[in-house]
């Protein structure tokens, strides 16, 4: 656990990354927001239907919403399309920052922050083209291959609890791949930004190399940050749908609550980016 508590103290020493990386999600996220709540509200606002499925939601109704607006959800495939690749280039630069400054030995200032995520973010637009369909298919194959392999397994099993405890080994199963995987491309991520690779094909496989030598140590330092993001994800949603919007002081609390989960998203981001720099280091034995 010690890559764990390591990202934890190096999130705390860099507040300042903390908050910028919050400042820009809140502000990446805006415009998106708005232009989807626009783009709903002159589509689907005067459909009764919409109002008859958000009042009983039910499988006929959807499929008679979804023949109705066909043509005006097909407006939301290039909004969508323009919004993943937004997201692609965000994250290619953004991610580079935020590793640029995380590997720094002393103080970084805001200027160093973004200066470092656009000095490596060809670095990164390239190594996307290996990590993310490495990502895609290994995560989308494990899935495919447990599924299969569990249809098989329990086709002839009567026994209830027998099945479920089948589907949650799968379940978890999944879930360490997924995690792995995330750490396979962080450790690409470090190679290409930290340790100063440009080629992103020898960034990609020195980092699958580093993930495959020792699978343990990498779900070791991710997988806890993700837990707590999943937990924070949980608890805050539970916690926003108790409050009632009526008065201003529940508006502003609900705000108050959502940007606060926003914050810590970030701090577990830095965090676990502070732990996946660490191990590619050699810092630690996990």
């Amino acid at each position: 656990m010690s890559h764990f508590v390591s990202g934890l103290k190096i999130a705390r020493r860099r507040l300042g990354v903390v908050t910028w990386l919050y400042v820009v999600s809140l502000f990446a996220a805006l415009p998106f927001g708005l232009a989807a709540a626009w783009l709903t509200e002159q589509n689907f606002a005067a459909s009764l239907v919409t109002d008859e499925l958000l009042r009983h939601l039910s499988t006929d109704l959807l499929l008679e919403w979804l023949r109705q607006e066909r043509r005006a959800l097909g407006l939301f495939v290039p909004f969508g399309a323009g919004v993943l690749l937004s997201m692609l280039g965000w994250s290619a630069f953004f991610d580079g920052a935020v590793v640029s400054a995380v590997a720094a030995e002393g103080p970084v200032r805001t200027g160093d922050f973004y200066s470092g995520g656009g000095r490596v973010f060809g670095r990164m637009l390239r190594l996307l083209c290996f990590g993310l369909p490495f990502t895609l298919l290994v995560t989308g194959g494990a899935g495919f291959l447990l599924l299969r392999g569990l249809r098989s397994l329990t086709a002839e099993w009567i026994d209830e609890r027998a099945v479920f405890g089948a589907q949650l080994a799968s379940l978890l199963l999944l879930v360490l791949i997924l995690s792995w995987c995330k750490g396979a491309h962080d450790l690409m991520k470090v190679e290409a930004v930290a340790k100063g690779e440009h080629r992103a094909r020898w960034a990609f496989l020195r980092g699958l190399s580093r993930a495959l030598v020792a699978p343990h140590l990498v779900l070791a330092a991710n997988l806890p940050f993700l837990i707590l993001g999943v937990l924070l994800t949980i608890g805050g949603l539970t916690l926003d749908l108790q409050i009632e919007r009526i008065a201003p002081s529940g508006i502003v609390l609900a705000f108050a609550l959502e940007q606060g989960a926003a914050f810590l998203r970030s701090f577990l981001e830095v965090a676990m980016t502070g732990a996946m720099v660490g191990l590619a280091r050699g810092r630690g034995r996990g």
